[in-house]
């Protein structure tokens, strides 16, 4: 102001006053909007430092906070063990390892599960064995295959995601898996490549029940070899259907099974 102040007093003595009047004006705005664009400068830097200052706090604050809440979770969610699960369920955190070789197909897709999660399933589900005197058989069974079987042993069903905590538990003589009961059902598709999951599993559940000394029978039901069940047969101790042999069936087994289940596969087989 004092610019403008002094450069009206000057030049009134070179312009008229009405031009003089003019460019003082002008002077006089030009540097009202410096100042002004000066101001709006130091101010915005201002608010700048003042912003980064606070997401840097704001940072470190949520930095902090999220590693002890992931400090919290990793504690809190260890699985804590039944008080009275079987030795056999806790003695193993890894699951059964398939049998040495090259694993090509299905088989490839196998992820190895641990045994103590299926305890733990088994447990929180409420599963068990059936407490009478007939002989025991677990297995993956057609409506009508377990309906044959029920007068003459003590059928428990093997359920996805713990069919081998199943048999540990129940203390299965044998396992039954049928092939009828991949049209429906709960391992509906293990017999095909959209089933990975079910077939991976059923695969660890028949190999670790042989291992275990339980005799582990397929029924065939086709007529000929499906190239689906080619890993469930050559894994099982026997096959009954269009494989199967005297030899193999008198392993063991009463005649009443091997009726029953003749009988089954005659009706069954497409």
């Amino acid at each position: 102001m004092a610019l403008a102040v002094a450069y009206i007093f000057m030049s009134s003595r070179l312009f008229s006053s009405a031009s003089s009047l003019v460019i003082a004006i002008v002077v006089a705005l030009l540097t009202l909007r410096v100042i002004q664009l000066e101001w709006k400068t130091a101010t915005a830097e201002k608010s700048r430092k003042f912003r980064r200052a606070e997401l840097d706090t704001r940072f470190e604050t949520l930095n902090r906070s999220l590693r002890a809440e992931m400090t919290r979770l990793s504690e809190s969610t260890r699985v804590a063990m039944p008080n009275n699960v079987a030795p056999v369920a806790i003695s193993s955190a890894v699951a059964h390892e398939p049998s040495a070789g090259i694993v090509i197909g299905r088989t490839a897709a196998s992820v190895p599960e641990s045994t103590v999660r299926q305890s733990v399933l088994f447990e929180l589900l409420g599963q068990g064995g059936r407490g009478n005197a007939l002989p025991k058989i677990a297995g993956v069974l057609s409506p009508r295959l377990r309906r044959a079987l029920e007068g003459l042993y003590d059928v428990t069903e093997l359920s996805p995601s713990f069919a081998r905590e199943q048999i540990a538990r129940i203390g299965a003589g044998m396992v039954v898996i049928d092939q009828k009961a991949f049209e429906s059902g709960p391992w509906y598709g293990a017999d095909s490549a959209t089933g990975t999951l079910l077939f991976a599993e059923l695969s660890s559940t028949i190999e670790a029940a042989t291992s275990a000394g339980n005799p582990v029978w397929f029924i065939a039901t086709d007529s000929v070899p499906s190239p689906y069940t080619n890993e469930f047969r050559k894994r099982s101790t026997g096959v009954f259907g269009f494989e199967s042999t005297d030899v193999t069936w008198t392993e063991g087994l009463s005649v009443r099974f091997v009726n029953a289940v003749d009988e089954y596969v005659a009706g069954e087989k497409k």
